[in-house]
């Protein structure tokens, strides 16, 4: 749907459109004319015209012959692209309408709001005048009140001061009989008390002589009380605390990065996974761990081994095997398969001792190296407790 704007600019171009063909086809019809006014008349022959029209062009003329009872009409065709001219028309008019509402709508804003402040400033001006009427009338009530206030005040200050000055004229008469009574009464009692401070001092001494000789006795007896308390407490702690396992975990766990061949192989201890032996027992060798205290100790020894035939697998403490296990497996029984073997033990060890973990494999491999994920072989030794002995 186009605008009422679109269609009335349309409406005008349709009409100056029409226009132009009329004032063109006059110009034609003028040009026409002209023409058959110049063409010479032949007299003895008559010129009937052609049988039917014909059109030639010489070169910028056009030249046309017509029957002569024929008629020439003119007829000019133009092309209007609708569209275009409503976008030209729309992009030229419509902007500009557009501009002229915003501006008188901001216009019409600003005038209601100066007449929202004009109304405003009216309702301030009666305010400020309330105001300061209620402000007189309040000075002329203060002012009222305080001259009452100030006239009353003036003659209780004079009653104040007359029963303040009476007052202090009884009360000075009575502290001096006071003072005069207390001053007897106190000479009176000093001189009994020294009297009676005489006899009482010799009975007080006597008294604190015995009294000081059993507290001597009674602070020796307790004193020796405390000292067996605490005796006993003391072996009675340390026994407890002696027994008390240690609330952290002191361990080492790791293995060997190294894969080893065939025979008799200590197991290496060359990757720690995990380092807090201390401070019972420490990594001493690359192959060996030494105990620093005495205690329980457990230890885990697990390989991957491929062997033909025979395997062991052993954990020593202090030279000795503590736990030793075999196996066997022939070529033709999968020995040349990996598997794994199992060693695992709790044991009370001495400070000094060395205990580490040792394998052997008839052919191949004794164990397989370990990795940071405790892969394919693997040591664990953990404190566990205080031995006893």
């Amino acid at each position: 749907m186009f605008s009422s704007v679109a269609l009335a600019a349309l409406a005008a171009l349709a009409v100056t459109s029409a226009q132009t063909v009329a004032e063109q086809r006059s110009t034609l019809e003028a040009q026409l004319s002209s023409l058959n006014a110049q063409q010479p008349v032949q007299q003895p022959r008559r010129d009937l015209g052609p049988s039917s029209p014909e059109m030639s062009a010489t070169n910028q003329d056009l030249h046309l012959r017509l029957p002569r009872q024929g008629d020439m009409r003119v007829t000019r065709q133009v092309e209007v692209n609708v569209g275009e001219r409503l976008a030209s028309i729309e992009s030229t008019l419509i902007p500009s309408i557009l501009a002229t509402a915003q501006i008188d709508a901001r216009e019409a804003a600003f005038n209601a709001t100066l007449t929202v402040f004009n109304g405003m400033n009216g309702r301030m001006d009666r305010l400020s005048e309330s105001l300061e009427a209620r402000i007189a009338t309040s000075e002329a009530t203060v002012t009222s009140q305080m001259a009452e206030i100030r006239a009353a005040s003036s003659v209780q200050a004079v009653a104040l001061q007359q029963a303040i000055t009476a007052t202090l004229g009884s009360a000075t008469q009575s502290i001096a009989t006071a003072m005069a009574a207390a001053e007897t009464s106190q000479s009176t009692a000093m001189a009994a008390a020294e009297t009676s401070l005489g006899a009482s001092s010799l009975s007080l001494a006597r008294q604190l002589t015995r009294t000081e000789s059993a507290l001597d006795t009674t602070i020796s007896q307790a004193l020796v009380s405390v000292q067996s308390s605490i005796t006993h407490i003391n072996v009675t702690v340390n026994t407890a605390l002696a027994g008390k396992a240690d609330a952290a975990v002191h361990m080492w766990t790791g293995g060997c990065a190294n894969t080893a061949g065939d025979g008799w192989q200590e197991y290496c201890l060359n990757q720690a996974h995990v380092d807090t032996a201390r401070p019972f027992f420490m990594k001493h060798t690359n192959s060996r761990f030494r105990v620093l205290q005495d205690g329980y100790f457990q230890v885990n020894y697990w390989v991957t081994y491929r062997a033909c035939n025979w395997v062991y697998h052993c954990i020593i403490v202090n030279g000795q095997n503590k736990v030793h296990g075999q196996q066997r497996a022939g070529y033709h029984e999968s020995g040349s398969s990996w598997r794994d073997i199992h060693q695992h033990m709790l044991f009370p060890i001495q400070s000094g001792w060395q205990f580490w973990g040792r394998t052997y494999a008839g052919c191949w491999t004794a164990y397989y190296s370990t990795n940071i994920r405790g892969e394919h072989s693997r040591i664990t030794a953990m404190y566990q407790g205080v031995w006893n002995r």
